[in-house]
């Protein structure tokens, strides 16, 4: 859920509650763009299975997409969040010791040409 506050802490109506597919993990990471756009990315796990999800809102907080992904075991850990110049996000992070990279295209589907494949994070 995403949620904006009014500057005496009550909850702005007028923004509502939007959502996307967080299957109950939690958001980690929320980046204001210039053009008033948010990207959100977190992650979760039940007991056999981790995910990794990101979103992008507009300024009224609609959804405008979201991507998710899951791996049997081990735990996902999120680390950052950036946007390129040319609008694509990249989402970094840790899956059993090593080191993933997502690229996204600006319509929030995975960037085929971008495959770094996982590799071992340095010790």
């Amino acid at each position: 859920m995403l949620g904006r506050l009014n500057a005496d802490g009550s909850r702005d109506q007028s923004f509502g509650e939007r959502s996307a597919d967080h299957r109950g993990g939690q958001w980690e990471e929320l980046i204001l763009r210039p053009d008033g756009t948010m990207l959100a990315v977190g992650g979760g796990s039940t007991q056999f299975t981790s995910f990794v999800f990101a979103a992008k809102f507009d300024g009224g907080g609609a959804l405008l997409w979201s991507y998710s992904r899951t791996e049997n075991l081990g735990n996902i850990d999120l680390h950052g969040i950036a946007v390129q110049p040319d609008g694509k996000t990249v989402v970094v992070g840790l899956y059993l010791g090593r080191v993933f990279v997502i690229r996204l295209n600006t319509d929030g589907l995975v960037d085929s040409s971008f495959d770094i494949g996982f590799h071992t994070a340095p010790g």
